[in-house]
């Protein structure tokens, strides 16, 4: 069988995009949940001291979380100041984090479901060699 080259590279594309994605999502909730997008948003460039101060939180972990962002294009750093990409500054946070934490929680149960299938087919396979 033949592969054909462009399908490969178009779904590696989609899988490494939807990686990153899945990899993201718990850097979203956290800066949704400890204020840091909204401040960011409404404050324009921040160093990560001086967000870290308007949100109460660590400076070195907002310093790794701004990092996350600049990574993942959604934050430019300059001059050791960030800034949200301007589409995400103009975002309705209460509707996008209801949307993502109603993602990470489907998600969530699938995997609890899946793993819970197994446990039972295993246990159910103990149980069936153990009591003959």
């Amino acid at each position: 069988m033949s592969v054909n080259p462009e399908r490969l590279n178009e779904f590696l594309g989609r899988a490494i995009v939807d990686i990153g994605a899945t990899l993201h999502a718990g850097l979203v909730l956290i800066g949704e949940k400890l204020g840091l997008y909204k401040t960011l948003a409404a404050s324009g460039p921040l160093t990560p001291a001086e967000l870290a101060q308007k949100t109460g939180t660590n400076e070195r972990y907002v310093r790794e979380w701004l990092n996350a962002l600049a990574r993942s294009l959604l934050a430019e750093i300059a001059s050791n100041a960030a800034l949200l990409q301007p589409a995400l500054a103009a975002a309705q946070w209460d509707d996008l984090t209801k949307r993502a934490q109603d993602r990470v929680t489907a998600a969530a149960a699938r995997l609890n479901i899946r793993s819970s299938q197994k446990k039972e087919k295993k246990d159910g396979a103990h149980r069936s060699r153990t009591n003959v």
